[in-house]
This record gives C-alpha cells, sequence and structure tokens, in this order.
C-alpha cells in the first residue's frame, strides 16, 4: 500500500521537518528591527469620533525572511467587513523600507518606510494631490505593540486611527 508510505512520509515531515522559526535565521539587520511586528494578534482600533473596531491580525515572514506578510481581517464600527493585506520588506536598492497595501478596489498603494530606532516603524505614501498618510508601530514593554494612523494635509497632521494589538494566547 504506497499511499500509507506517503501519508507516513508526509506526517513524519510535517512534525519533524523545519521548524518555521528557522526561516527567521536569515534576517537581515533591517529586518530584524521591524520583527517586533511578527506575531498573531487581537487589535482594537479607535477612530477619533470614537468608534471602536476589533480585529485579528497575522505578521509572518514569508520567501525565507526577504518578505513580512500581514493579513488582517476585522469588523469594521460601520458594520462592513475590514481587512487588509500587506507585503512588506526592506529594499536594498533604495535603502528603504517598503509596503505593498492590496486593496480590492486598485492597484496597490507602495509605501515607503523607515525605522530611526529599535521598536519603531514607520510607513508612508503621499499622493499625487501632496497628501500624505502613513502608520506608525511602536512596541510596548510589555510586548503589545500601539499603531497611530495619520494624514499630512497642507503642514497639519491628523490621527485617523489608533490601534492596540495584543498577543494572541493559546
Amino acid at each position: 500500500m504506497p499511499w500509507i508510505a506517503a501519508l507516513l512520509s508526509v506526517l513524519v515531515l510535517c512534525t519533524f521537518g523545519p521548524d518555521p522559526i528557522s526561516a527567521q535565521l536569515n534576517l537581515s539587520a533591517e529586518h530584524e528591527r521591524i520583527a517586533f511586528l511578527v506575531g498573531e494578534w487581537r487589535t482594537s482600533s479607535e477612530f477619533p469620533e470614537g468608534q471602536v473596531g476589533e480585529g485579528e491580525l497575522k505578521y509572518r515572514w514569508v520567501f525565507d525572511g526577504r518578505w513580512m506578510k500581514v493579513e488582517f481581517h476585522g469588523s469594521h464600527p460601520q458594520g462592513a467587513p475590514w481587512e487588509a493585506h500587506v507585503m512588506q520588506r526592506w529594499n536594498p536598492e533604495s535603502e528603504a523600507y517598503e509596503a505593498w497595501v492590496f486593496r480590492g478596489d486598485g492597484p496597490p498603494l507602495v509605501y515607503r518606510g523607515s525605522s530611526p530606532e529599535p521598536g519603531f516603524f514607520r510607513v508612508e505614501h503621499t499622493s499625487e494631490a501632496g497628501v500624505t498618510i502613513g502608520i506608525d508601530y511602536h512596541e510596548q514593554p510589555d510586548g503589545s505593540v500601539f499603531q497611530e494612523n495619520w494624514v499630512m494635509d497642507e503642514g497639519e497632521r491628523s490621527v485617523t486611527l489608533e490601534t492596540t494589538y495584543e498577543p494572541v494566547r493559546d
């Protein structure tokens, strides 16, 4: 019964195969700076009007640690499904982080990022009209993450969303 041998081989590989964390050993120094985001999180997002949306978020390394994949699914306070899909990395050619934010209604937005200090990651996108939107990620001492979405229009910065990430515990 060759199918039994094949099944046993798959089970052995799944049980004793490479540990997913081993792929992280090849991280560049720049990717290590944003590794605080990796994990599974429960999120609570507060809008300026006080509305709150909850969600689940996952950051993980893909392509042998060369890219970070981001998946978010939540409930928007206005009742609509709410999701985000992002691929981000350090681009050594431009010497900057880049984040490709995929949307259901158009081409991806490309953000440029930086990590000026450990535990802090910022991405920004400037529209053709000169309006800059950005997201700041701050690692907290307790291992959680604070995210602040903002817009800069005509020199004025406004916060559009504040999100806390709490690690998912088994």
